[in-house]
C-alpha cells in the first residue's frame, strides 16, 4: 500500500540530526558573496528543498553553519544537498554600493559546485 503516492519505508530506519558547514570565502574574495548583507542556506531532500535552514556565520571558523536538522530516513539512504546563496536586492539596484551586475536577488542563486559538475552533492 502507498501512502501520499510513496511506497513506504525498506530497512532500517534511521533518526537523526544534520549538520552543515561552508566556507564561501572563494566567493567573497571574487565579490559574489558580501556575509554582511547575503545569506547562505542548507537545502536539500531533508527539507523539500525550501528556505527554513538559514545558516549563521561562524568568526572562530569563518564558515556559515547550520546544526540540528532533524531528518528521518533509511540507513544507507542518499541524501542530496546544496548550499544556496541568496543575494540581498540591494544586489539588483545600480546605484547600491551593493549593486553586483549580472546577478539577479530574485531567488536564484544556486550553488554550482565544481566537485559535482553543477549537480546535487550527495551523502549516504
Amino acid at each position: 500500500m502507498n501512502f501520499n503516492n510513496s511506497a513506504p519505508i525498506q530497512g532500517s530506519v534511521l533518526e537523526t540530526n544534520l549538520n552543515f558547514e561552508v566556507n564561501v570565502g572563494i566567493l567573497e574574495g571574487l565579490g559574489f558573496f558580501n556575509a554582511t548583507i547575503d545569506t547562505v542556506f542548507a537545502k536539500g531532500d531533508f527539507n523539500g528543498w525550501g528556505t527554513s535552514d538559514m545558516m549563521t556565520f561562524n568568526s572562530f571558523s569563518g564558515t556559515f553553519e547550520k546544526s540540528g536538522i532533524p531528518y528521518t530516513s533509511t540507513v544507507d539512504a542518499t541524501v542530496n544537498y546544496k548550499y544556496f546563496i541568496k543575494w540581498d536586492n540591494r544586489r539588483d539596484i545600480p546605484e547600491s554600493e551593493f549593486y553586483l551586475s549580472g546577478i539577479s536577488a530574485d531567488g536564484s542563486g544556486w550553488e554550482e559546485p565544481g566537485v559535482t559538475g553543477g549537480g546535487n552533492r550527495t551523502f549516504n
